[in-house]
C-alpha cells in the first residue's frame, strides 16, 4: 500500500514515516521544502499552494499530518496563522486527494478540537460535544469539519485522531522544560495537585495512525488516542526516577498557584501543570483493533534517556 505523508519531517511525522516502512508500506513525504527523503514531493506552504493531484496518485491512503501547532500564549495572537495553515492547508490537501482518488483519508487533529480540560470523574471521548476554547482548538475543528463534509461527498473513508498532549524524544514545550528543572533539582511547587492528565507517546501514536490507514472499524470515525493517565506529581516523579533525580517537589496550594500565574502571565501554562485533562480511549482502541505497543513506563524511560543523551 502506497501511503503519502504531509508533515513527515516533523516530530510526529518521523516517527510515523518509520512505522510506514516498518509495516511494508510505501511511503510518499509530502514536505514544504526539500529534506532529502526518498521519494519526497515539495510543495511549498499548504495554506497558500496548490498540491498537484499526481503528487498523490496511486496513494491508497493520505495521513495529513502538516499544521501550525499549539503555542502557549495567553494571547493568542495568531488566528489568521491557524486558519491559513490548518483550515487551508487542509482544504488544499483534500482538494488533491480528492481529484486523485485516494481512498481513505486519516487526518491528524487534537484534543484541543473538543475542549482544554476535564472536571473530576469527566473524561473526553468521541462523542463529547466540541467545545474548543482558542483559535488552534478552533482551527483544528473546523478543518475536521470540512474533512468529514468533503470526503463524504466524495466517497472517500475517513479517519479523525485526536491526541492529547503528545510526548517522546525531541517533543518541545512544557514536557521538555520540565524534565530540565528536574535534571536541574530545582524545587517545584507541585505536590499539591491533584489532576489527572491523559498523554500519548509519539511512537505509539505513531502506530495508531498507521493503523487507521486499513482497519475497517475505523472508517468514518472520530478516535480519542491515549496511552497513560497521570497526576502531575505522579509524572514528575517517574522523570526524576528515569533521571535518577529525584523529583523535589513541595506543597503549595493549587489556587494560589492559579494567582501567580495570571499575575505574571502565565495562566496557560500554570493551568497545563494544575487542571485536568482525562480522555476515555477504549471506544478508539477497538475501532482500531489496536492497542498501544508500548508500556508508558518504557515509554517515559526512553524520553528520558532520550534528553539525557542530548545533554539535557
Amino acid at each position: 500500500m502506497k501511503v503519502a505523508i504531509t508533515g513527515a519531517t516533523g516530530f510526529v511525522g518521523r516517527h510515523v514515516m518509520t512505522r510506514v516502512v516498518a509495516e511494508g508500506y510505501d511511503p510518499v513525504p509530502i514536505v514544504r521544502s526539500p529534506a532529502g527523503l526518498a521519494n519526497e514531493i515539495v510543495v511549498g506552504d499548504l495554506g497558500s499552494s496548490r498540491i498537484a493531484p499526481e503528487a498523490l496518485r496511486n496513494a491508497q491512503c493520505l495521513i495529513h499530518l502538516a499544521a501550525r501547532t499549539h503555542v502557549m500564549d495567553e494571547a493568542d495572537p495568531s488566528a489568521d496563522a491557524y486558519h491559513r495553515a490548518n483550515v487551508l492547508g487542509t482544504r488544499a490537501v483534500l482538494d488533491a486527494a480528492i481529484e486523485a482518488g485516494v481512498r481513505r483519508i486519516v487526518f491528524m487533529s487534537s484534543i484541543k478540537a473538543i475542549g482544554d480540560d476535564t472536571r473530576p470523574g469527566e473524561q473526553l471521548s468521541a462523542e463529547s460535544t466540541p467545545r474548543p476554547t482558542d483559535a488552534y482548538g478552533r482551527s483544528k475543528l473546523e478543518a475536521e469539519n470540512e474533512l468529514r463534509q468533503r470526503c463524504s461527498a466524495a466517497g472517500i473513508e475517513w479517519v479523525i485522531i485526536r491526541p492529547p498532549l503528545v510526548y517522546g524524544a525531541g517533543a518541545k514545550g512544557n514536557f521538555e522544560r520540565l524534565i530540565a528543572l528536574i535534571a536541574r533539582h530545582i524545587p517545584l511547587p507541585l505536590a499539591s495537585v491533584r489532576n489527572r492528565r491523559s498523554m500519548i507517546y509519539v511512537a505509539n501514536l505513531a502506530s495508531a495512525t498507521v493503523r487507521a490507514c486499513d482497519a475497517p472499524g475505523a472508517a468514518n470515525r472520530v478516535l480519542v488516542i491515549a496511552d497513560t493517565t497521570l497526576s502531575m506529581p505522579d509524572l514528575l516523579r517517574i522523570v526524576g526516577t528515569a533521571l535518577e533525580r529525584p523529583a523535589r517537589l513541595f506543597p503549595f496550594p493549587p489556587a494560589l498557584l492559579r494567582i501567580a500565574g495570571r499575575l505574571s502571565g502565565k495562566s496557560a501554562i500554570v493551568e497545563r501543570l494544575t487542571n485536568s485533562l482525562e480522555v476515555n480511549s477504549e471506544d478508539s482502541f477497538h475501532a482500531l483493533d489496536w492497542r498501544p505497543p508500548i508500556t508508558p513506563g518504557k515509554a517515559l524511560r526512553e524520553t528520558v534517556a532520550s534528553y539525557r543523551e542530548d545533554g539535557l
